[in-house]
């Protein structure tokens, strides 16, 4: 179980839990749902740029699939299309785990309908 509260820290099963220590984003891993999404959400460019990084790519399927069970397996998510309802809790899981959760332009958010969580080795405002 993952829980977290403003102010008292992530928790992974009653241990304190934080994003990933991994320093530089040519050893991270990104995750992301369809490759496609990017270019018909007009995410292509920034796409590409995180490309650039060679990260290891992992494509997953489901909305619930990333900002949680994988905290210190991933190092950056990019979803262009993302509803609130299905993201409601990541922002202060993220922030008491270290990383963010929010928009691509660094606004800590779940209603710009995308989302892009790091450790912060990625600054969101260099994804946009």
């Amino acid at each position: 179980m993952l829980y977290a509260a403003d102010g008292l820290g992530c928790h992974l099963n009653g241990r304190p839990c934080r994003v990933s220590a991994t320093q530089t984003l040519t050893r991270g891993i990104v995750s992301f749902t369809n490759a496609a999404s990017f270019k018909a959400a007009q995410r292509e460019a920034a796409w590409q740029r995180i490309l650039g990084h060679r990260l290891s790519q992992r494509r997953v399927v489901g909305r619930l699939r990333p900002r949680l069970g994988r905290l210190r397996r991933l190092e950056l998510m990019l979803d262009p299309v993302m509803n609130p309802y299905d993201c409601g809790p990541f922002p202060v899981i993220l922030r008491e785990a270290g990383g963010y959760f929010g928009d691509w332009s660094g606004r800590e958010t779940i209603y710009a309908n995308e989302a892009l969580s790091t450790t912060g080795n990625c600054c969101p405002r260099s994804c946009a």
